[in-house]
């Protein structure tokens, strides 16, 4: 087994989630490696100092949001209803100016389309031109082409 290997094996141990097998194997490598015995010394003071580390304040906010899901998740279950009801009582999370800037390009477009709309008409008109010809006519040899009034 690679070094990696055994230090995987040992990360797993510091966590809880190593076989003893694993763990056997991963300890008798390092009586061989110092470089195992360095991470493994690493690994155990990052994991005090984490430890011993104060847990940061929440904002209230997320303790309701947290609250919040089971009775979420519940209305979802639901039929639809329920869960169009139970959308519409919470706040929708999206950011003004998405929101402003979705209502703005929705108002160019529909006003472009507008004006596209009145500027050409709905039916264009249809014009119908006659063209007339005559063919022309040899009159004693002379040739002439009769014109349209």
């Amino acid at each position: 087994m690679s070094c990696d290997l055994h230090q995987e094996t040992l990360s797993a141990f510091l966590d809880g989630n190593s076989t003893e097998r694993d763990a056997a194997d991963a300890f008798r490598h390092l009586a061989e490696c110092a470089a195992c015995r360095k991470f493994l010394r690493s690994a155990v003071e990052l994991q005090h100092s984490l430890r011993a580390m104060p847990m940061p304040d929440l904002p209230t906010r997320v303790d309701r949001h947290i609250m919040q899901i089971p009775s979420r998740e519940r209305a979802r279950q639901r039929n639809w209803p329920a869960r169009l009801t139970s959308l519409l009582q919470h706040p929708l999370n999206v950011p003004v100016p998405a929101l402003a800037g979705g209502v703005g390009l929705f108002l160019v477009v529909l006003g472009f389309s507008i004006w596209l709309l009145t500027r050409q008409g709905l039916v264009p008109e249809r014009q119908i031109i006659y063209v007339v010809s005559t063919p022309q006519v040899e009159v004693y040899g002379i040739r002439s082409s009769s014109k349209n009034p």
